[in-house]
């Protein structure tokens, strides 16, 4: 039997099934992991690669946020894959 969640503020439905099958950790709970860690990375990477990189700065950056964004992308491919 479904559960429907609102609430007050902000007309927001989330529909759980009791009896579904769990396997391993709650997809929204692996995202917000997931995001959690990017930023973790991103904010590392900006922080040493410029340090590491002194000649060529500018490429630093752009490296860090390449490595930012593809992390996120294979995370992502990851958990729906895991979902499927």
């Amino acid at each position: 039997m479904p559960v429907f969640l609102i609430s007050m503020t902000v007309a927001k439905i989330c529909i759980y099934e009791n009896s579904a099958n769990m396997n391993g950790m709650d997809a929204r709970l692996l995202d917000v992991i997931i995001g959690v860690a990017g930023f973790i990375i991103l904010t590392v990477l900006l922080a040493v690669l410029p340090l590491v990189m002194k000649e060529a700065v500018g490429a630093a950056y752009l490296i860090a946020i390449v490595v930012f964004i593809l992390f996120l992308a294979i995370a992502g491919y990851k958990v729906n894959e895991q979902i499927a």
